[in-house]
């Protein structure tokens, strides 16, 4: 996959797959790097999993942005808003195309 960048806020972040992410404590699909600015997703996933694993992460992007710390350090809270948000936007894709709404 090549590099693509994602803008939140005054921040771009890079997106970046790798075929595993090594971390200590658990099971990591991606991480984001705030002094990088590097968003990296598992690719050895579907890519359905991937693109949950994305608005996760992007989500953590925004309660960075938006200083909403006790959000962030909530990766229930987080994941949950990841799976309901991509649920929707599968199950709505049409709405995303529509020029008035």
């Amino acid at each position: 996959m090549k590099n693509n960048k994602v803008k939140i806020g005054y921040k771009e972040y890079e997106i970046v797959k790798k075929e595993e992410i090594i971390e200590v404590a658990g099971v990591y699909y991606g991480t984001t790097d705030y002094e990088k600015d590097k968003i990296t997703i598992a690719s050895k996933y579907p890519q359905s999993h991937q693109n949950q694993t994305f608005i996760h992460e992007l989500l953590h992007c925004i309660a960075d942005k938006y200083n909403l710390t006790e959000l962030n350090k909530d990766e229930h809270t987080i994941e949950l808003l990841a799976v309901g948000l991509y649920e929707a936007i599968l199950d709505n894709s049409h709405i995303f195309t529509m020029k008035d709404i």
